[in-house]
């Protein structure tokens, strides 16, 4: 670079800031050429900040979908993603937990006498039964909903009868299947009058956008003998956690 200071010439010094690269001398024919040094990257972060590579964030996971299961893989279950359409960085919807619990009594007065059975559903109106409504908890994530039953019955018997007292539970429209819980089995059982407290647990999964329930009926069997039955009280701890 030059300019005319009278009958003499005056030279310049052309300084290159940080990050740029000068080369030539500013002749005709070796003019001035300026650059930009390569930026350095890293946490994921890759490009030249060029027009042909520009910066971009370049997550473990790529544009994969969400992972269903979690492993210590980031490459398969990394939870930042770049949508391939938009070129926008996405996480999965937080995670959501409610917990609910309830009693109800079945019976309000007795005793209710049953003969010798199989096992049989008392009453298959009158159960306990925790619903899950699609998408109330995260339209987003599938969930896990499980359920906590707790019986408390008041029953009574003759000497000799011999008899099993459970819950028989339902996954959605699936089989009730009857759950031993407590009884009195053998030659020689004698009279009695007890309260009996039992737990048994439930638990499903569902993926997003589905609805599910879980049912607990009361249930008998009655080898010999008859069985009185004064009162059943259930207790339901629900719990629902989005997957």
């Amino acid at each position: 670079m030059r300019r005319c200071c009278g009958a003499t010439e005056c030279s310049c010094v052309v300084v290159a800031g940080s990050g740029i690269t000068l080369s030539g001398n500013g002749s005709t024919s070796t003019p001035y050429t300026v650059s930009t040094s390569p930026l350095l990257t890293g946490c994921g972060l890759t490009g030249t900040g060029q027009a042909g590579s520009p910066l971009s964030v370049r997550p473990a996971g790529g544009s994969a979908a969400w992972a269903t299961a979690w492993s210590c893989d980031s490459a398969v279950n990394s939870t930042l993603k770049c949508d391939p359409t938009t070129g926008l960085l996405w996480t999965p919807p937080e995670h959501a937990a409610a917990m609910v619990s309830s009693r109800q009594e079945h019976f309000n007065s007795g005793p209710f006498t049953f003969g010798v059975t199989g096992w049989a559903i008392i009453g298959p109106d009158i159960n306990s039964r925790a619903q899950y409504t699609a998408d109330s908890l995260s339209p987003c994530r599938g969930i896990a909903l499980g359920v906590t039953f707790t019986g408390h019955v008041e029953a009574s018997w003759p000497a000799g009868a011999q008899f099993e007292i459970g819950y028989a539970v339902q996954v959605d429209a699936g089989t009730a299947a009857a759950r031993r819980m407590v009884g009195r089995l053998g030659t020689a059982v004698p009279a009695g009058l007890e309260e009996f407290t039992f737990t048994t647990h439930q638990a499903a999964v569902y993926a997003p956008h589905v609805g599910g329930t879980l049912t607990a009926y009361r249930a008998v069997r009655v080898v010999s003998g008859t069985l009185n039955v004064n009162s059943w009280v259930t207790e339901m701890m629900i719990n629902v956690t989005t997957r």
